[in-house]
């Protein structure tokens, strides 16, 4: 299955949520890649502060997520 720009969009976000540094794009496409970068930054820009995975609340979260998910 080939990743659709939304869907590069939003494996960006999740990346720059775990803390990712935006060399971490794994994307060579340029459409793509520049979706991965978009859903990046914008992140970013709208969520200050250290990386979800950086406190026991977040990893909480996130384990709950991936449970949820199974």
């Amino acid at each position: 299955m080939t990743d659709t720009p939304q869907r590069a969009h939003e494996y960006g976000e999740q990346a720059a949520m775990r803390g990712l540094p935006v060399d971490e794009n794994p994307y060579r496409l340029h459409d793509l890649r520049a979706a991965w970068l978009r859903g990046w930054h914008g992140y970013q820009r709208t969520h200050a502060g250290p990386p979800i995975e950086a406190t026991a609340e977040g990893r909480a979260f996130l384990a709950s997520l991936k449970e949820m998910t199974r």
